[in-house]
Order: structure tokens, then sequence, then C-alpha cells
């Protein structure tokens, strides 16, 4: 009868550590498929933001960003910008069409959202027109057309917030080739070789 009874018990006691075993796995599997839930509700896979700092450089455009999956952005920043550079008799005004197609990877999970890396291709257009700055000059040609294209490469962080406002900071390096010579430039105003990148971005994530 002794040995009986202690067999009961440790019956009684695997019974009891199956059940909790069983009650925590189930919790934990609980927690994550709410975990998951979680994150598909605040999955934003669409973003809206300007660079406030191409304004000071003349250039008006718009980040339109769309993820298909997490942590994978498809970009296009459509641009129009003018600018002039200046030399010693001619004073040259630029303006210009483009467009920038890229790719970034985000280690966020809500969206645009996160440290993030990837490669742009940038195509622009672009009209010159040339002014004297002094009576002695001669133009041959003051107006020209050519057109830009290249490869940029970028790195930063965004921030994604619960309500979709969204904003971010990096840089990066371009590269551009024109189809033909553009003389007349400056440290602000250039269109072929390598270009750094400066980034600020401000916008909406939905």
């Amino acid at each position: 009868m002794k040995k009986r009874g202690v067999g009961i018990v440790c019956c009684v006691a695997t019974s009891l550590a199956i059940s909790t075993t069983t009650w925590s796995a189930s919790a934990e599997e609980g927690q994550e498929e709410a975990k998951a839930s979680s994150v598909q509700e605040d999955f934003k896979p669409v973003a809206l933001t300007l660079n406030p700092l191409t304004l000071i450089l003349g250039r008006f455009g718009l980040n339109v960003e769309y993820l298909p999956a997490p942590h994978h952005g498809i970009m296009l920043n459509p641009y129009f910008s003018s600018a002039s550079a200046e030399g010693s008799d001619i004073k040259t005004t630029y303006t210009s069409f483009g467009a920038e197609l890229g790719y970034h990877f985000y280690l966020g999970d809500c969206g645009a959202d996160g440290f993030f890396v990837g490669p742009q291709f940038v195509f622009l257009t672009s009209k010159a027109k040339d002014e004297c700055k002094s009576n002695g000059c001669v133009l041959d040609d003051a107006e020209a057309s050519f057109s830009a294209y290249g490869v940029a490469i970028d790195l930063g962080y965004q921030y994604v917030a619960n309500s979709g406002f969204t904003i971010g900071v990096g840089g990066g390096a371009m590269y551009l080739k024109t189809s033909s010579s553009v003389s007349n430039t400056s440290s602000t105003v250039k269109f072929s070789g390598t270009i750094p990148r400066l980034l600020f971005t401000i916008g909406y994530s939905f």
C-alpha cells in the first residue's frame, strides 16, 4: 500500500509537469502570435518624405517609398532644380528635371524604419543658359542642353513613429557622367564625377 501511494504521487506530479510545460509552450506561442500581430498592425508600407536641405540648393522633390515586404523598400524621387554657377565673365543658370530610382534595406519592422543602406540610379536632363557679367564677354551659344546619369549609394537611419511621423538622416556618394562637357560649375553646382550626398528626410508614413 505504501509503494502504491508513492506511485500515485509520482503520476500526479508527472501529469502536473506535463500540464505546466504545455501551458508554458502555449503561452509562448500566444506571445509570439501577439507580437507578430502587433508588428503587422504597426507596419506602414508607404513613406512620403522631403529633404529640406536640398531646398537651399534650389532642388524641389518628393521621396515616394513603397515596401512590398518588411525591410525591403523601393524609392522614387522625381525632382526639379534651378541653380547658377558664376565664372569670371559668365553666369550660367541650370534648369534641370530628374529622378532617382533606388532600393533600401531597412533593419526596422515598422516600414521605412531603422538603419538602412541601398543603391540609387540617377538620371537628369538640364538646360544651361549663359549670361554675360561684363560688357566685354562674347557668347557663341547662349543656351545648351545635356543629360546626366549615374549611380549612388546611401546609408543612414530613419525613424517612423506610431502616428506616422517620419524623420531621418544619412549620407552617401554619387557618381555622374554627362552627355556633353559642362564647363561652368562650382562647389555646389556639379554634374559629373563623384559628388557627396547629405540626407535629411521628414514626412509621413502610412
